[in-house]
């Protein structure tokens, strides 16, 4: 998901745990 601000901030990962409340598989 590329259209968070978290991905500014080097957390794109991040923002998928917030908004879906899990760890991605990533």
């Amino acid at each position: 998901c590329k259209m968070f601000p978290d991905l500014a901030s080097g957390g794109e990962e991040r923002a998928e745990i917030r908004i879906a409340g899990v760890a991605p598989q990533h």
